[in-house]
């Protein structure tokens, strides 16, 4: 056998293990409801190096969602104003 056929056959059976693998996983957490996307208005103003950003609204979501992890990114110099 060459080379070139042991390869491509050891790429197919890991793609099937893999495929096969996931087939059946859920991702969603079980009693937690489809997000709810509702159009709104809205802005809120933030000041970047000097820049002055205007960020629009126009979409409102209810969300229940479940919490695996946090990190504070707090310190970045960004200031941000609800209108």
């Amino acid at each position: 056998m060459s080379r070139k056929i042991v390869w491509a056959a050891v790429i197919v059976i890991g793609l099937a293990i893999v495929l096969m693998g996931s087939k059946g996983k859920q991702r969603a957490v079980a009693g937690v409801k489809d997000p709810l996307q509702t159009e709104a208005a809205g802005q809120a103003k933030m000041s970047v190096d000097g820049y002055d950003i205007t960020v629009s609204y126009l979409y409102a979501y209810d969300i229940s969602a479940l919490v695996v992890s946090t990190h504070n990114y707090s310190g970045s110099g960004l200031r941000l104003e609800i209108m």
